[in-house]
């Protein structure tokens, strides 16, 4: 029989990620070997798949296993803009929401030790090497776990007990991992700004001491666009994205119709039919395809600019 607070708080926590999430469950080391053993589902879970798991959970969790959540396998293709940041203290969280980075979601994992999940974004999807990028900056200015910086870095989940050996208090039982804040709907006032300004740096020759490229943006124009057009910018994205997965579900398109280019396609179409300049559509494919080489913005809007907009 599992506590109706730990219903209650794993309910809040996947509320306020809003997030298809993939739950973990890992096990000390067997005897005999040196690494633990993870169990993951690996699959896109939503708020009933994991709700309905948590009878599961409290069981491995009495028998010694840690329990742990991380964006769904997804991300890797249409990463939602949502990160952890481990290993933080509290004046450190505090420092986020002023600073611009309010997170959503704020986990306690030990005493005085805490996790938070930041949204950078409203809607739409962020490049997964970029925000690597992204993660490791935050992770540094806010005194982070910087070796913590995957986009799908696992965080652990309230409700359950802490088993790290380490934690044991001294009469033999473990401390709770406690939801300390939950804030549905909540996306950070300076997250757009962050993905932007990381964006136009050659974060891999900084790192080795070179000076910053300037933006690969540049070559367009000097101004970025307003945020009202990015977050239009991002719907698009999604609704587009969300339209072609359908598509494909249902048999009308092929598999291969759902890749990367074929969606920012779409978006570019439906951007140009609603009137965004192609400059800021240029800028936002900048950012979220830092990967692809620099004329892939301008091809990628050139060809759409070919076609009738008969997208719906």
């Amino acid at each position: 029989m599992v506590h109706p607070a730990t219903q209650r708080v794993v309910k809040a926590t996947i509320v306020a990620l809003n997030a298809s999430l993939d739950i973990g469950m890992v096990f000390p080391p067997k005897p005999g070997a040196d690494r633990s053993v993870g169990i993951w589902t690996n699959r896109d879970l939503h708020a009933d798949e994991i709700l309905a798991m948590v009878p599961r959970l409290a069981s491995a969790n009495t028998r010694g296993g840690n329990i742990f959540m991380r964006v769904g396998p997804f991300s890797r293709d249409a990463h939602p803009g949502m990160v952890m940041l481990d290993d933080l203290t509290i004046d450190a969280v505090e420092q986020l929401s002023r600073d611009g980075f309010e997170p959503c979601l704020v986990i306690e994992t030990s005493p005085a030790n805490f996790q938070a999940w930041v949204k950078l974004i409203a809607n739409g999807a962020v490049d997964y090497g970029l925000l690597t990028q992204v993660v490791r900056r935050l992770a540094n200015d806010y005194g982070g776990d910087e070796r913590a910086v995957s986009p799908r870095q696992p965080g652990r989940l309230p409700g359950f007990t802490n088993r790290k050996a380490k934690h044991r208090l001294e009469d033999g039982k473990f401390p709770f991992v406690k939801l300390t804040e939950a804030r549905p709907g909540c996306v950070a006032s300076k997250g757009v700004e962050l993905i932007h300004q990381v964006s136009r740096f050659d974060t891999a020759g900084a790192a080795a001491g070179a000076a910053p490229k300037p933006p690969r943006s540049a070559a367009v124009r000097s101004t970025e666009p307003t945020l009202e057009v990015t977050n239009k910018l991002q719907a698009i994205h999604l609704a587009q994205k969300n339209r072609i997965l359908r598509e494909v579900a249902d048999g009308r398109r092929s598999p291969n119709a759902a890749s990367a280019s074929e969606v920012d396609f779409a978006v570019a179409k439906m951007a140009l039919a609603a009137g965004i300049d192609k400059d800021d559509i240029a800028h936002w494919l900048r950012c979220t395809r830092a990967q692809k080489d620099e004329t892939y913005p301008e091809r990628t809007i050139h060809a759409a600019s070919s076609w009738p907009f008969n997208l719906k």
